[in-house]
């Protein structure tokens, strides 16, 4: 039962970090990762959906996690992140003939 929520999860959220940051504006991508407060600066549009992903890892939390009925010690944030990277991936892949023009047009987006 638990691996069926956990696939369902994976599924719902497949290639997500690819999804915002190739369908929507620059300016919604800053801002998520600002309210995110991750420790990026920059975001390459070139596989940016794995880019966004790692911010995601390195983002600062609460230090109280457990005030956000979320367990210290909870490893799903990890495991969903880590399937919907490999995801991003394949996706970023794909991507790539809209992505490498746009790189080289307008460079990294600032993040910060």
């Amino acid at each position: 039962m638990r691996a069926l929520v956990v696939v369902a999860l994976c599924g719902g959220i497949s290639a997500c970090g690819s999804l915002v940051t190739l369908a929507r504006s620059d300016q919604a991508v800053q801002k998520s990762l600002s309210l995110r407060s991750t420790r990026c600066s920059v975001l390459p549009y070139v596989f940016s959906g794995v880019s966004y992903d790692i911010c995601l890892l390195n983002a600062d939390y609460p230090k109280d996690m457990e005030s956000n009925n979320i367990p210290k010690n909870d490893a799903s944030p990890l495991l969903l992140l880590s399937v919907d990277m490999v995801l991003s991936a394949a996706v970023d892949t794909l991507a790539l003939p809209y992505s490498i023009p746009k790189q080289c047009m307008n460079g990294s987006l600032v993040t910060k």
